[in-house]
């Protein structure tokens, strides 16, 4: 059988073949110059990111920078579910309630906030073949705890970089 290994798959096969023949360098070379803080193809004005340390880049990865790592990355599709209660504030076990739900209906969450009374967490539809179904079953058993709604078709936009480099960064500019 046949198989292409999609978009970057040029890339696994470069590094693969360089750790089987033991080089001590790979280099992949792009259409554009280094890593980027945005999508050329998006925003006109994109500049080189000087530094990138290995946790900025494990975050790109982590929310959809592909070949073309950004420091702005859209994690399109997403469905938000937001859980209110007034029950939650100052109590414990009330999150540790909310994850058993998602546990129960086997729903993977990738982002988490939450404040004194609320919790928003984004679920990817990718990783859910009949997310309505299932996202209505969940909103059936939280309903219970608290007030419980959830939006599909959204995006996560995420500012990646290291806060306390970057405040330096901006101090020596003055």
């Amino acid at each position: 059988a046949i198989t292409t290994l999609g978009r970057g798959g040029s890339d696994l096969t470069t590094t693969v073949l360089g750790a089987a023949l033991q080089l001590p360098e790979v280099q992949v070379w792009k259409d554009v110059d280094g890593v980027l803080t945005s999508d050329p193809r998006l925003v006109p004005h994109t500049r080189p990111v000087t530094e990138l340390t290995f946790e900025e880049a494990t975050e790109l990865a982590y929310f959809g920078a592909q070949v073309l790592v950004t420091s702005i990355v859209l994690k399109p599709n997403v469905t938000l579910v937001d859980i209110i209660s007034t029950r939650m504030m100052g109590q414990y076990g009330f999150l540790a309630t909310v994850f058993e739900a998602f546990r129960v209906h086997k729903l993977s969450v990738d982002v988490v906030a939450t404040s004194e009374v609320s919790v928003s967490l984004t679920l990817d539809p990718k990783k859910l073949p009949d997310i309505e179904s299932e996202v209505g079953q969940l909103k059936l058993d939280l309903d219970k705890i608290a007030t419980v709604s959830y939006r599909r078709n959204l995006a996560i936009v995420s500012l990646i970089c290291n806060v306390q480099r970057t405040s330096r960064i901006l101090e020596n500019a003055g």
